[in-house]
Formats: C-alpha cells, sequence, structure tokens
C-alpha cells in the first residue's frame, strides 16, 4: 500500500493510496472544488453534490409493500457514479484531481467565449465525457503535463531514437494513404496528414519535417514540441534523410 496525500490549499487534503481512492471524503472534496471552479471561470457556482450513502439508499412503498429506490436515490447514485468515473479518469491520466479539473475549466472557458451567447457554467459532464482524457493530453501544458496522480514530477523516460527508420516509415505509410484520395491537394494533405499524427500512425519526427508543417496550427505545435525533445544534430538528421525520400508518383510526393 502507498499512502499518500495531496493537500490542495483551498479544500484541504485529498487522501490517495494505491488500494483505496474511491472514498466519501474525496468525493466531497472534488465536489466542492467544482464549485469553486465554476466561480473562478465563470463568476457563478454550479454544484454536483457529493451523495451520502443514506441517500443513495432512501427507498419508498409501492404496490404490494414492495420497496423501491426514490427519484432522489437514483440522482444520488448516478452522482456517486461521476465521481467514481472522474476519479478513474485522473488516476488512468495519471493527473492529480485539481491539475485535471482546473485544465478543463480553463480550456472551455476560452471555448465557450467563442459562442455569440456563451455558456453560463461548466457542467461536471465535461469533466467526464469519452474525449476528456484525450482532451487533456492534446491540449494541456507541459507545465500542467509535468506533475503525476500524486502531485510528485513525473519522471521522463529516456528515448532511443532511429531518426532515419523514423521518417522513411512513416513518409512511406503518408505516401500510401495518398494515393488513395481522389482530386489530391494541400489542403487535402494537410488534414490526412494531422489524422496520422493524431492517430499515431506516423510520427512526430517526420511531421517535423513536412514539407507544409507550418500551414497548419496542429503541425506546427507537433513540430515545435518534439524539436524541444531532441537534439540539434538529431533535427539536422532528419531534414537531410527527409531529402532523400523517393517516390515513384511524383505528384503525390510533392506532398510526402
Amino acid at each position: 500500500m502507498n499512502n499518500r496525500e495531496l493537500c490542495n490549499p483551498i479544500v484541504g487534503k485529498f487522501a490517495l493510496s494505491d488500494d483505496k481512492i474511491h472514498t466519501d471524503e474525496n468525493y466531497v472534496k472534488i465536489s466542492n472544488l467544482f464549485e469553486i471552479m465554476n466561480y473562478k471561470y465563470f463568476g457563478r457556482i454550479r454544484k454536483h453534490s457529493a451523495p451520502t450513502q443514506e441517500e443513495m439508499n432512501r427507498k419508498k412503498r409501492v404496490k404490494h409493500h414492495r420497496m423501491k429506490l426514490t427519484v432522489g436515490a437514483i440522482d444520488a447514485r448516478k452522482r456517486h457514479n461521476d465521481f467514481k468515473k472522474f476519479v478513474d479518469i485522473c488516476k488512468k491520466a495519471n493527473v492529480s484531481f485539481d491539475v485535471y479539473m482546473e485544465f478543463q475549466f480553463r480550456y472551455f472557458a476560452a471555448e465557450f467565449g467563442k459562442w455569440k451567447n456563451g455558456k453560463k457554467t461548466l457542467s461536471f459532464g465535461y469533466l467526464i465525457s469519452s474525449s476528456s482524457a484525450e482532451r487533456f493530453e492534446q491540449c494541456a501544458t507541459e507545465e500542467e503535463k509535468e506533475l503525476d496522480f500524486f502531485g510528485d514530477m513525473k519522471k521522463k523516460k529516456k528515448i532511443e531514437l532511429n531518426i532515419k527508420l523514423s521518417v522513411y516509415f512513416s513518409a512511406e505509410k503518408y505516401y500510401n494513404r495518398l494515393k488513395l484520395i481522389d482530386n489530391l491537394d494541400l489542403d487535402e494533405a494537410i488534414i490526412e496528414l494531422e489524422f496520422l499524427s493524431k492517430t499515431k500512425v506516423v510520427s512526430n519526427i517526420y511531421v517535423m519535417v513536412s514539407p507544409f508543417v507550418s500551414q497548419s496550427e496542429y503541425l506546427s505545435k507537433v513540430r515545435d514540441g518534439t524539436k524541444d525533445l531532441i537534439t540539434a544534430s538529431q533535427y539536422e538528421e532528419a531534414i537531410k534523410v527527409h531529402k532523400t525520400l523517393e517516390f515513384e508518383d511524383k505528384e503525390i510526393a510533392k506532398y510526402v
């Protein structure tokens, strides 16, 4: 058992351990943090309270003296499952509750601001959607990603790179993909490379040396992030390898 505590100065200590992170105490503090974030980013409090065991087990008598869960109990159990899912997402993503939650609020405050009327608050559902963890991985800052579930600095893995193979194999996969597209143009080529990058079919090393990387905001971010992780000599090697690429269809090859 690895007993840990992570302290948020606003809501207090979250009790964490490898075998027991789903506690009523943690759920209450996550609920409080949710209210605080709504007030911080939207100026209004929105509640998503953590239910008690009593609330989840309330029953009423129905026909033939049978007992049935009340509407309130059903809602309480749903909220309980919401908190359980939130904790599981944070654990799997290896990010602390408060860092993960604040990222989601920061992200959606900016997104809602683009709408004509905007949204007044953020519902808890946005924190536990199927795309929430992916959103964090794609859009969080390096500072937000550097702390783990327990609030400690993540250990960076040493990565051994084969620059030549990384560029060659990715270019071949990208070329074969472009061969399937009718009326291929630059816009279509960019869309395809963004898709292959997001789905990890092509390497970030290849994206970094793409001939049109600067024409896509997403690809530019991948390039800049990748350059920060490799040496200057590795970057130069990737450029030299890319210049040696040759493909039969010259019209398609100009996008590769």
